[in-house]
């Protein structure tokens, strides 16, 4: 029998998408500050992003720096479950989500910004209605926030 070459979970669909749930393109404000994941203490000042991307389970927030007032970024992606980030989205409808994440992955972008992969802390804090919420009417393209 010869050898089959094994493929990982994602490449079984016929894209190259790696997470369970849809992404959608958005550009949404938003505000992060590292907290202590046990005592939920901010450890850093907020400091503003913005969302690229956001699905069920996480999203991709783009920021300036990976340095924050003597705390660096990449340690929350060293030890998620030491330091996650508060992010607090500011919806198109109104309102400001806020929710705790750990950070999966950090990467350069193409000029002076980073990404950040962030997937949303167990369980789903996302609201129900949270495509509405985030996405506007269905079939509506994104607008920024």
């Amino acid at each position: 029998m010869p050898w089959k070459r094994l493929r990982w979970p994602w490449k079984l669909k016929s894209s190259s998408e790696r997470r369970r749930d849809q992404r959608h393109a958005v550009a949404l404000s938003a505000t992060y500050r590292v907290t202590d994941a046990i005592t939920r203490g901010a450890l850093t000042p907020r400091r503003q992003g913005r969302i690229t991307n956001l699905s069920q389970g996480g999203c991709c927030l783009e920021v300036e720096e990976l340095h924050l007032e003597g705390f660096d970024l990449r340690r929350c992606q060293e030890s998620p479950k030491d330091y996650h980030l508060e992010l607090a989205i500011a919806a198109q409808r109104g309102g400001v989500w806020t929710v705790s994440t750990m950070v999966r992955w950090i990467a350069k972008d193409g000029g002076n910004r980073f990404r950040l992969g962030l997937r949303f802390e167990e369980p789903v804090a996302l609201p129900g209605s949270w495509q509405r919420l985030f996405l506007g009417p269905v079939g509506a393209p994104a607008a920024a926030v």
